[in-house]
């Protein structure tokens, strides 16, 4: 037993010190957003929610303001599995020119359900926002390719300042909307309780604070790809990716 433990040791050091794709670590995650039915039935099933909760919250509110939903764009109403895939054949890590090459070609297409969420949503009355964190220089490729594919209120996207987290930009659209729903593939799409937090931090802030919201005020959509989920992995450091390999690899649950 011993030296089998000695070897396999040797292998995870000799892997993790070898040079390698930038995206090896995701071709699992792109393959299932860009393959697997399931990755569909996932999206189709969020949407089909959040489209129920539209009828029930517009059914119950009695406040004065008018109703809105607010959703991210990136794997939440577009889907870049092209751009990963294309950094994964080439070996290139994500960097402001490849994903501003990628962005300025404006074909993102929906993701499954989003369109005809937001459709709904736009017939029934409410305002539709989109947020994200993309930089303002990309806002008129962002824009344009939300239109090309269908998306109502495409003029109502809302983008990047200074700031990374998204709350200051929610608390303004909250002064004058009823949020009803938000709609994202990550969790810092809803609260800034999750900005920057540990794995172990973000679970329990789910657990504890948010258990009844998600499926009812917080819709999620799956993200396998990329996220905060992966940061906190590797503790919001700046590591080469042999080093980031062994920092998610350290913090795998086995028997």
């Amino acid at each position: 037993m011993k030296l089998i433990a000695t070897i396999l040791l040797g292998f995870f050091l000799t892997s993790c010190a070898h040079k390698m794709n930038p995206q090896e670590n995701y071709l699992m995650g792109i393959l299932f957003t860009q393959k697997a039915a399931e990755h569909t039935a996932l999206t189709l099933q969020a949407y089909n929610i959040a489209i129920e909760r539209l009828d029930r919250v517009k059914k119950e509110y009695r406040g004065k303001k008018q109703l809105a939903v607010v959703l991210d764009v990136d794997e939440t109403v577009l889907d870049n599995s092209p751009y990963q895939g294309k950094l994964y054949v080439q070996s290139e890590a994500f960097n402001y020119d490849n994903w501003k090459e990628w962005i300025a070609q404006k074909k993102a297409h929906p993701v499954a359900g989003a369109l005809r969420f937001t459709k709904a949503a736009h017939k029934k009355g409410f305002k539709v926002f989109y947020l994200t964190n993309r930089s303002e220089k990309f806002k008129a490729d962002t824009i344009e390719n939300l239109r090309k594919v269908g998306f109502p209120q495409h003029y109502n996207s809302i983008f990047k300042s200074k700031e990374r987290s998204k709350e200051g930009r929610r608390q303004s659209l909250a002064q004058k909307y009823h949020l009803a729903l938000l709609v994202g593939d990550n969790l810092t799409d809803f609260s800034k309780l999750y900005d920057e937090q540990s794995t172990e931090r973000r679970k329990e802030i789910v657990l504890k604070n948010h258990s009844k919201d998600f499926g009812k005020k917080f819709i999620v959509l799956p993200n396998t790809m990329y996220g905060d989920w992966d940061k906190a992995l590797i503790d919001y450091k700046k590591l080469n990716e042999s080093d980031k390999r062994c920092e998610r690899t350290s913090q795998l649950t086995v028997f």
